[in-house]
């Protein structure tokens, strides 16, 4: 049999912890809680991985995609398909795109220094190219980009995956 009492938080911990909700009210109009009966039912009400949400997994993912696909106006230059991208290419190919795209050699050496996998290295030196929102005009800049270092594959790839107004994938590549 489970002693319930044990999983309850002590009478000091609740105490205390009214006592700074109590301090913080005054500072900052935070409702406290009133009792140790309040912060036990709350605390019951949430499991120790749920962080106290009570929305259903499934439902924060479906928020936040529509959330991202806010500032995905441009799905092939999206995180997740720069991503696809990164692991595409070699980190020799990915300097000099970003030096052709309009990165400074300083700017490809400081993401360089930083000791990662190669990977992130090269979806960095994009997003560093990026910034934080995507442009049609962009695309075509990478893909005229590919074209001058003779990397018309990848060119192609993009080209067409644009053309379905979608994101990049690891298929794609292959």
């Amino acid at each position: 049999m489970m002693d319930h009492a044990r999983l309850l938080p002590s009478r000091e911990w609740c105490r205390e912890l009214i006592t700074r909700n109590s301090i913080r009210k005054k500072r900052s109009n935070a409702l406290p809680f009133k009792n140790s009966i309040e912060i036990a039912a709350t605390i019951g009400r949430t499991n120790q991985w749920s962080r106290g949400s009570t929305r259903s997994s499934t439902k924060s993912v479906r928020s936040s995609i529509q959330y991202r696909s806010i500032f995905d106006d441009v799905p092939i230059l999206s995180h997740q398909s720069l991503l696809a991208l990164s692991s595409s290419i070699n980190i020799q190919v990915a300097q000099v795109l970003g030096s052709q795209l309009g990165l400074s050699y300083e700017d490809i050496l400081d993401i360089k220094s930083i000791n990662q996998p190669p990977v992130v290295t090269i979806f960095e030196i994009l997003w560093e190219w990026r910034g934080k929102v995507a442009t049609p005009d962009q695309v075509e800049q990478l893909v005229k980009s590919f074209s001058e270092i003779n990397q018309t594959y990848f060119a192609d790839v993009i080209m067409k995956v644009n053309r379905e107004k979608r994101g990049l994938t690891r298929n794609d590549f292959q």
